[in-house]
């Protein structure tokens, strides 16, 4: 004779899948916690490094005037470990294929004044695929293949769109492409609506485009546009934001 489950049988089966779905759901929540709170704990770290570089320099690392004096000039022969000096404006500017690379010499150089522990390269990769590497030249963070970027506020087309007011700014994202005209470095899209809102709201105001942490614009990876970070709808899946922490009082 066939045997079925019982309803209770049954009812208990359905209660031990309801309880291991919430159990991998907590432990998800917690490990994005968990790698947010690092996040942000390495954002302290590299404010506080340039607030130490500042009080020493009385300039920004990347943007200093003086820095071949004090570390020695680049020369990819010569010298592969000298540095360049910035243009002295007060903003760390972006990566721009004909500049002096402040936005990648700015982690060199906090590493040479020993602000920061991990040595930073400062120049740009032998090929486009690698100009911008994570690990080498830019830092990586608590999240996976996600790197760090400090950037001035953004200089592009879609200015008003991406929400940045003046300062400098410390960028989290996954990708960095280059623009379609070859002329500069831009950080992709690589956070969803939701998870840019849940780290805003954690460590700042839940607004993207008020307080210390934006919910910056980001670059399709195609480079076919803009992305739209939008916290009034946190249900999509696609990679729409930048995490982007504001140090507007350098």
């Amino acid at each position: 004779m066939r045997k079925g489950f019982s309803l209770v049988e049954m009812a208990v089966v359905l209660v031990i899948i309801g309880l291991l779905a919430a159990s991998i759901t907590s432990a998800t929540k917690l490990v994005r916690v968990t790698s947010y709170n690092k996040l942000a704990k390495q954002a302290e770290e590299i404010h506080s490094a340039l607030k130490n570089f500042v009080i020493t320099y009385e300039a920004l690392p990347g943007d200093m005037t003086n820095a071949e004096s004090l570390w020695g000039t680049y020369n990819s022969s010569t010298n592969p470990t000298g540095t360049v000096n910035g243009d002295g404006d007060g903003l760390i500017n972006q990566y721009v294929v004909s500049s002096n690379r402040e936005s990648l010499r700015a982690w060199q150089q906090l590493y040479k004044a020993e602000v920061l522990r991990t040595n930073y390269t400062g120049a740009e990769g032998s090929t486009v695929a690698t100009d911008i590497e994570i690990g080498v030249n830019v830092p990586d963070t608590a999240l996976t293949n996600v790197g760090a970027q400090i950037m001035r506020e953004a200089t592009y087309g879609a200015t008003s769109n991406w929400y940045y007011k003046g300062g400098n700014f410390l960028q989290f994202a996954k990708e960095v492409i280059r623009d379609s005209g070859a002329t500069e470095y831009l950080m992709a899209a690589s956070f969803t609506n939701k998870d840019t809102y849940i780290y805003d709201n954690k460590f700042d105001d839940g607004v993207a485009n008020t307080g210390t942490v934006r919910g910056a614009y980001g670059r399709e990876l195609d480079d076919s546009g803009w992305t739209s970070c939008d916290y009034s709808s946190i249900s999509g899946t696609d990679l729409t934001c930048i995490i982007a922490i504001r140090y507007g009082y350098f």
